[in-house]
């Protein structure tokens, strides 16, 4: 049995990309408060990235800078499911808090969890 994790899931903003593995990610995410914007993962095995994990399970909330679940205008929560390629669309984000944050993905990997983290969203 390997002693590592399986699992690896990738955040992303706009159109979820059609190339298996997308090679660009923004480091920060800039809206004005009250912005939408479309968000998008993708679940890969972490030895075999190409290799989509489709039926993932995928538990997500915002979080603030210190790692706090955001509330008011810029909480965002919920779960989703991957498709046949791994990928799953979240709901539109579109916060109305300023601040900056940060999309905490939490999934089953082996016997325990996993955390996945988008690139900083900074709300101005």
């Amino acid at each position: 049995m390997r002693d590592r994790l399986q699992s690896y899931v990738i955040v992303g903003f706009g159109e979820h990309p059609k190339c298996p593995l997308p090679k660009h990610r923004p480091e920060t995410l800039h809206l004005k408060r009250g912005e939408s914007v479309k968000i998008w993962i993708r679940s890969v095995f972490q030895d075999a990235l190409l290799k989509p994990e489709s039926q993932k399970k995928i538990n997500y909330m915002a979080i603030n800078d210190f790692g706090e679940v955001a509330t008011g205008g810029a909480a965002f929560s919920g779960t989703i499911i991957t498709d046949a390629n791994g990928f799953a669309d979240l709901p539109t984000y579109s916060p109305t808090e300023l601040g900056v944050f940060r999309l905490r993905l939490d999934y089953a990997d082996r016997a325990g969890s996993s955390y996945s983290y988008s690139p900083r969203i900074i709300v101005i």
